[in-house]
């Protein structure tokens, strides 16, 4: 139970908190992925976006603290006619903020597509609930 919760209140590149760095033993911060930078975040923001490549990589979760800020980091680095890919391996959650942050910047695309890579069976199925992939220029695989 206090290691599920310390997971919980740990938040990468932020200072712990003294009950989070007890309970860890000052294992909560971690460096970026290797080339990536990371945006910051608020306190109680449980994502962390990677710079990629060709897009960004999502770990932790999308939800009403952080969905304006991945909005404006996709609507920052979109490209005229160019995808731009978004790996979510390492999302664990995204509710309905997330998505209309998402159909905000695909709308935007002029050309391109937004394209997710790596989605765990319940974003799959919250993108096809919804019918993301039939509102704007979204591609799930």
């Amino acid at each position: 139970m206090r290691v599920e919760l310390a997971e919980r209140v740990r938040i990468r590149d932020a200072p712990l908190s003294a009950p989070a760095a007890c309970l860890l033993g000052n294992r909560g911060v971690q460096s970026p992925a290797l080339g990536g930078s990371r945006m910051p975040r608020e306190k109680g923001d449980l994502l962390t976006i990677e710079d990629t490549p060709t897009g960004c990589r999502l770990v932790g979760e999308v939800d009403a603290t952080n969905a304006d800020r991945l909005k404006s980091y996709i609507g920052e680095r979109i490209e005229a006619d160019s995808d731009f890919i978004i790996d979510c391996s390492g999302l664990r959650f995204m509710d309905s903020s997330g998505v209309h942050a998402i159909l905000e910047v695909a709308r935007r695309m002029g050309g391109g597509a937004l394209v997710f890579r790596g989605c765990a069976p319940s974003l799959r199925r919250l993108f096809e609930v919804i019918g993301v992939e039939d509102m704007a220029p979204v591609v799930i695989e």
